[in-house]
């Protein structure tokens, strides 16, 4: 027999692992808001931006200090197991010849070099000033790409609601056909209608129900896509929370291009990188132009032989005069005017496309709006329609095909306010992509 320790214990495995299965099960629900961090933190090319902007920010590290001075320390000791040699004639007629040793067994050196840049016709300051610039430019990237991100995201995730939601209109006519049939077997019950409208009811029905099937299994190809876009495991289970209650917006579309020429990080980017090529036309100009350095040296020689330190010191200016270089750096010169001239030409088109796409994004937002302000009264008239055309079929007033028409009219008009709820809150987002940072919205 069991022990009650031995019961409590398999009582709490057996919950243990229930409790773990369950868990399992249960989704996690996302905000729109949650959705867009999870996928910042996750995409790998807004990681693959960030890596590089750390390593623009190391390169300006590195540029900075150009106008501080260089010391530099050397220093060696060299030991000469044996010393070089050296047979000279005699000096004088019947002498001895002298033999010489050169150099010492134990050898010490050491020294100290100075060098202060004083005037390098700006290379120095233009080089530090492109690399700062290039910072701007990788901030502006990534900018650019979680725009980008934000609005993918929005799309993606108002996409899975809409879906979600069309299950729903799918269910409602799957309920309508189920009512339609039973008043239909009534009917032909009664004797006052043929088996044609109860055949056509059923069929009807199975119609109904294999939309809403594939209404189904369409939330699980956009859960997939969504889940994607998020760069979370596709077994994991999700849900999100939200809604197409969104207020109307106020558009004033020349303060919305204005908002976008101000924001948008494509042409923020291209406005630095036009202005680094300003640098570097700057820059290759200063190869013609003079430098000069201060410099200065310390250095220290022992050995056994001498009797005293050596200690030599010298302190000078270094003046460096390019006088002809075959026209090298006129050339350079040129390329990078032209280089200057074609982004110049990117930047205005880029400002173009830029107009273009806010004002596109505005007047299909304005559309919508209408359209929803239209379709307000259209569902419930619809409802009516179907209840009114009930009641008239029950009746024996109209023909099953008219209340079939009913029926399609709501279905429509159901599918269409969602079609342009959706559709308002994505061109809402592309609206926030376009100009470049978020719009206020003002109640209607």
């Amino acid at each position: 027999m069991f022990s009650l320790n031995s019961l409590l214990v398999l009582f709490f495995l057996i919950l243990l692992c229930t409790s773990t299965a369950f868990a399992q099960d249960i989704a996690t629900i996302f905000t729109l808001e949650e959705s867009i961090q999870l996928a910042e933190k996750n995409n790998l090319q807004i990681r693959s931006v960030k890596k590089k902007l750390k390593q623009v920010k190391k390169e300006e590290r590195i540029a900075k200090p150009f106008a501080l001075p260089s010391i530099s320390f050397t220093g060696n000791y060299t030991y000469f197991g044996e010393l070089a040699k050296n047979v000279l004639p005699p000096f004088l007629p019947g002498a001895e010849p002298v033999e010489v040793t050169f150099g010492a067994h134990r050898n010490f050196q050491a020294g100290l070099a100075f060098r202060q840049p004083l005037f390098a016709s700006g290379r120095h300051l233009y080089t530090y000033q492109s690399v700062k610039l290039n910072v701007q430019v990788a901030e502006e990237e990534l900018k650019a790409q979680r725009n980008q991100l934000n609005f993918d995201v929005a799309q993606a995730f108002y996409g899975l609601l809409a879906t979600m939601e069309f299950v729903k209109v799918s269910q409602s006519v799957v309920d309508l056909a189920e009512q339609q049939l039973s008043i239909s077997q009534k009917l032909f019950d009664s004797g006052t209608s043929t088996n044609f409208d109860v055949l056509r009811a059923k069929v009807q029905l199975a119609n109904a129900k294999s939309e809403l099937i594939r209404a189904k299994n369409a939330i699980l190809t956009a859960k997939d896509a969504f889940k994607n876009l998020l760069n979370i495991d596709q077994q994991d289970a999700i849900g999100i929370q939200g809604d197409f209650n969104l207020p109307t917006i106020k558009l004033d579309l020349d303060q919305l291009i204005q908002t976008a020429t101000k924001n948008r990080s494509e042409l923020n980017r291209l406005n630095y990188v036009r202005q680094i090529s300003e640098k570097e036309v700057a820059r290759v100009k200063t190869n013609a132009r003079p430098s000069l350095s201060l410099f200065s040296n310390y250095q220290l020689d022992e050995n056994e032989k001498l009797s005293k330190m050596n200690r030599v010191w010298n302190i000078g200016l270094s003046l460096n005069y390019p006088i002809f270089d075959g026209l090298v750096t006129k050339a350079l010169v040129q390329r990078a005017e032209l280089n200057v001239e074609q982004l110049a030409l990117q930047e205005e088109q880029t400002h173009d496309l830029i107009k273009f796409e806010v004002r596109s994004a505005c007047l299909k937002l304005m559309e919508v709006q209408t359209l929803i302000e239209v379709q307000k009264e259209t569902i419930e008239q619809a409802k009516e329609g179907v209840r009114l055309a009930n009641l008239q079929y029950e009746n024996g007033l109209i023909t099953s095909v008219q209340l079939t028409d009913a029926q399609l009219a709501l279905t429509q008009a159901k599918i269409s306010r969602l079609l342009s709820l959706r559709d308002y809150a994505v061109g809402y987002a592309n609206l926030q992509k376009a100009v470049g940072t978020a719009i206020e919205k003002n109640e209607g």
